[in-house]
């Protein structure tokens, strides 16, 4: 985590994003930076480790804005549709990864039972309560999403396959 001064001169001295940017200027958050030649990450079916050149291919979707469109369409599904998504991967039905469980982090709400974590081009991720656990749930789409009508497109098939 940077220091405010440090996380400053950060965000005004550098060539960063302007959605970094205005995501930094929310109100509590914190500007950290991280240094890796790997990344973790959520893939259809498992999890995998890639180098970063590989992670940070330009064009991929969602991209600036769109990002936070996508995050507000994602977050406004039904928490009923979310739940049954969400049996349905723990049943076998639908394709994604449910994450291990650790236990709640305290700043985690009580009142929260899920709550939307990231939407890319492979499914969305919840991070969902469990009594005093939590566990990262990723739903996958049925098809990588490339585009934001794509994305309109997986979310009204999760909805019918859900009615």
């Amino acid at each position: 985590m940077l220091s405010p001064d440090a996380a400053h001169h950060a965000l005004t001295e550098h060539a960063l994003s302007d959605e970094l940017v205005a995501a930094a200027a929310a109100p509590f958050a914190r500007v950290a930076m991280v240094q890796s030649d790997s990344v973790l990450v959520h893939a259809r079916e498992d999890v995998e480790k890639l180098p970063w050149d590989q992670v940070a291919q330009p064009g991929a979707w969602p991209l600036g804005i769109e990002e936070w469109s996508a995050l507000d369409t994602a977050a406004a599904l039904a928490p009923e549709v979310v739940a049954r998504l969400m049996e349905e991967l723990a049943h076998g039905v639908r394709r994604g990864i449910l994450g291990r469980t650790l236990p709640a982090p305290r700043e985690l709400d009580g009142s929260v039972e899920q709550m939307l974590l990231d939407v890319d081009a492979e499914g969305c991720t919840w991070l969902v309560r469990e009594g005093d656990q939590v566990r990262a749930v990723l739903i996958a789409f049925d098809q990588p999403v490339t585009d934001a009508a794509g994305f309109e497109a997986a979310l009204r098939a999760w909805r019918v396959q859900v009615a």
